[in-house]
């Protein structure tokens, strides 16, 4: 599968993680469309650039990643969410896969 040109929003509260995925990601020619710390703000950019991919955190200010991707499948958009986080929950893991969550990953296995 080719990801050049792959438009992605990385959402996560913690700016080593937004700088981290930003640098890697974009060395592999995907284009980062937007940066957000919080739920809601990855609401909004989610409308306004409407990316192939987000990457959200689950664990937020504001409004946390579940409710963040449940609102940004309710925009009736062809934009994948995957869920990235530091917790090995499986109840975080069965309520992102009902929400509409194309993916799941464990920030250590990165």
């Amino acid at each position: 599968m080719d990801v050049q040109g792959t438009r992605i929003l990385i959402v996560d509260d913690h700016q080593l993680i937004l700088e981290g995925l930003e640098y890697v990601l974009g060395r592999e020619g995907m284009e980062i469309v937007g940066r957000a710390t919080t739920g809601r703000k990855a609401i909004e950019l989610t409308r306004k650039y409407e990316p192939d991919v987000v990457l959200l955190d689950i664990r937020m200010p504001d409004m946390d990643g579940l409710e963040a991707l449940a609102a940004i499948k309710s925009l009736e958009s062809d934009t994948s969410v995957i869920i990235l986080t530091s917790y090995r929950n499986p109840e975080y893991f069965y309520r992102a896969i009902a929400l509409g969550a194309s993916g799941f990953l464990v920030k250590e296995a990165l």
